[in-house]
């Protein structure tokens, strides 16, 4: 398994198409290895070299497949492309990835959403937040930004006394100050870090 991971980073760099060729049509067989697979495909995609385009559909089955059910820590490396936008999944394909029920795919989900604008899905469940486990809460919130900033501030400013994770009250100020920003792209980095608390 060494010898595979020390392959997989010899071909990060490299950077041509024919090893983007490759892992699509072995990613099957790579799932032992997801991290070290998303963060090649995440060099290529960075570094503008073709291969990884349009692989929505790829991934969504594999997330699928019941070779992954048991593997959720691989699952949460393949949902994290989508949620840095290193690929895309359309409406129908994270529609059809709620089959996944395990707590780091509801979060990973949820950010995917957020990252879609699915403004209809967090509106429709809003007011059930209380009834997400408490570990998903705090995505569900941050992904709810998406919603209209006066919409957004009413709902945090009604709930957030209720939510039930650590921290909560602090974390939904800090994703009022933030609505409208990017907080997981690089170049909000310093700025996000610059703010008072």
């Amino acid at each position: 398994m060494g010898q595979i991971r020390i392959v997989l980073h010899a071909m990060r760099l490299v950077r041509n198409s024919e090893v983007a060729g490759y892992i699509r049509e072995n990613l099957p067989r790579l799932v032992p290895f997801a991290k070290d697979v998303c963060l090649l495909i995440q060099d290529f995609v960075v570094a503008g070299v073709s291969g990884f385009e349009h692989m929505g559909q790829e991934i969504s089955n594999l997330l699928l497949s019941s070779r992954m059910q048991p593997l959720d820590c691989a699952r949460a490396w393949f949902l994290e492309l989508a949620v840095r936008q290193l690929i895309s999944l359309d409406a129908a394909q994270i529609r059809s990835l709620d089959q996944l029920t395990g707590s780091l795919d509801i979060r990973q989900l949820h950010l995917i959403r957020w990252r879609a604008n699915d403004i209809n899905y967090f509106r429709s469940r809003k007011t059930k937040v209380q009834e997400i486990q408490p570990w998903a809460q705090p995505s569900f919130i941050f992904g709810a930004r998406c919603l209209p900033k006066e919409e957004y501030e009413h709902w945090i400013r009604a709930n957030k006394r209720r939510l039930q994770f650590p921290l909560a009250e602090e974390f939904s100020n800090w994703c009022l100050r933030t609505h409208g920003s990017d907080p997981l792209s690089k170049a909000n980095d310093a700025v996000i870090a610059a703010e008072p608390l």
